[in-house]
């Protein structure tokens, strides 16, 4: 995590580089989701495998990283982790 949130590191700043757009506020990277808006900056990755998921998040501007993993896998362990990241988020960033 302290790594990805390096940004002086050539290396992280290239495999954060925006590559496919999906949407008005939505690119995909190299094995990263981005989301910019609300002058936001959101790198998100998603992975896992039968019955293990894990969210892992990245808040550049805000210097702020938040990583969650269950050992459990159902159709809407991706939303509620959305929530609950977005929630930290919240509770964290204190402006």
């Amino acid at each position: 995590m302290k790594l990805q949130l390096d940004e002086s590191n050539p290396i992280v700043n290239e495999s954060h580089k925006k590559l496919y757009k999906e949407g008005s506020d939505f690119w995909e990277g190299y094995h990263w989701y981005i989301i910019e808006n609300d002058n936001k900056l959101i790198y998100r990755h998603h992975g896992g495998i039968y019955g293990m998921q894990n969210w892992f998040v990245i808040y550049p501007k805000q210097n702020i990283g938040i990583s969650i993993l269950t050992n459990t896998s159902f159709d809407k362990t991706g939303e509620i982790f959305e929530k609950v990241v977005d929630n930290l988020y919240n509770d964290i960033n204190i402006n």
